[in-house]
């Protein structure tokens, strides 16, 4: 009998435990939010926050730009305004049940509207094509391509995939240039730039050209007319070889023999560029340089102790390399390659490439005493901050 009663409680106690163990499981326990942190695009929207509550709740947004639209018990709808802003923005909002309250962060990214740099400037071939062009953007924008160009199409662009763009085959022999404003209803604008074209389009005379003449201590930063500059391909290999006058500029003047004011750039052609590596001689490239005639030097005295008036030093020339900081390299690479102007023509300039010490590099004309490059041998140089070559 004992026995049985045993049993009888035992069982009973079971099942208040199960029912117990039942009620713990389906009746939250306070609250809890799932997750505390939400991270919101530009553009807005709405977004839903799991959580775990029982009884009444109350939502409070700390801005009016994030609204509480919806609070149940399993989750809270939040409406988020879109940023368009170039900073973030961040806000709490403030969840309670009554006796417990507990907050979530809700930050949103400001407003992304910036062209792609490695895309910003494209150099491609005569033959059509079609090329994908990434925008770093929140919203929708909109591609207009330059007036009269005719030969450039967009057919689609979107802030997620970006633009379509599509270039028609180009038969003029000549490289050509168009400019491609991205733009949004806000009236923020860019710009990104389209080349097409070969190496065979380069080659040949550019005769109306001009070039932009800095000595160190001189300053002559006037514009000089070139005589035709000739870009041809070297009979072997794979080398290109750009050939500059300099008869029509002061630099001339300084010259044991005017007539050899040529510099000749050895180049390769890479990316759309002629790329020039920079510490190659030019030879015939001399020039006199006056001597002070007050100089205590046995150079300067002839055998009965006169002074010389002046003394012919010649010096070798190297085609260098020059940042905007006027820092002379020698090693690195400078280049070559088409140029839109602002009043729609297309030319040939500076363009960076690989392996230059810094952006911006340009040429120069470094002397010095021998054939070695060293700070001590420098003697002076000449810088070339801009060249500008037309057909």
């Amino acid at each position: 009998m004992m026995n049985k009663l045993f049993m009888i409680v035992l069982s009973v106690c079971c099942l208040l435990m199960a029912a117990c163990g039942t009620d713990n499981d389906e009746t939250p326990q306070g609250l809890r939010i799932v997750d505390t942190d939400v991270d919101l695009a530009a553009g807005g929207g709405t977004v839903e926050v799991a959580l775990q509550a029982a009884g009444e709740l109350t939502a409070v947004s700390g801005a009016d730009w994030c609204r509480v639209i919806e609070v149940t018990n399993e989750k809270i709808t939040l409406l988020a305004r879109a940023n368009y802003e170039y900073v973030s923005r961040a806000t709490q909002v403030t969840v309670s049940d009554g006796s417990n309250e507990q907050k979530i962060v809700v930050t949103q990214a400001g407003n992304i509207f910036a062209p792609d740099t490695d895309q910003q400037v494209l150099r491609l071939g005569n033959a059509p094509s079609q090329t994908v062009v990434r925008v770093n953007s929140s919203f929708d924008f909109k591609v207009s391509v330059q007036k009269g160009i005719d030969w450039v199409e967009v057919p689609s662009a979107s802030k997620e995939e970006g633009f379509l763009l599509v270039l028609k085959e180009n038969k003029t022999g000549n490289p050509r240039a168009c400019q491609l404003m991205v733009s949004t209803n806000e009236g923020r604008k860019f710009f990104y730039y389209v080349y097409q074209y070969e190496a065979s389009d380069l080659l040949g005379a550019w005769e109306s050209s001009q070039i932009y003449v800095k000595w160190d201590k001189k300053k002559i930063d006037k514009a000089y007319s070139l005589s035709a500059t000739e870009v041809t391909k070297d009979a072997e290999g794979d080398g290109y070889t750009i050939k500059m006058s300099l008869v029509g500029t002061p630099v001339a003047q300084y010259l044991k023999d005017p007539s050899k004011a040529t510099i000749s750039l050895q180049a390769t052609y890479e990316d759309g560029a002629f790329v020039v590596p920079i510490g190659a001689a030019q030879k015939d490239f001399v020039l006199t340089q006056e001597v002070d005639e007050t100089a205590n030097s046995a150079m300067n005295r002839t055998t009965d102790n006169t002074a010389l008036e002046e003394e012919v030093v010649l010096q070798t020339l190297y085609g260098f390399s020059v940042a905007a900081s006027s820092n002379i390299y020698s090693k690195g690479n400078f280049g070559f390659a088409p140029l839109l102007y602002q009043d729609g023509s297309v030319g040939m300039s500076y363009q960076d490439v690989t392996g230059a010490p810094e952006s911006g590099c340009y040429l120069a004309i470094a002397l010095f005493d021998g054939q070695q490059f060293s700070t001590a041998a420098l003697k002076d140089y000449i810088l070339f901050p801009d060249i500008a070559l037309f057909k």
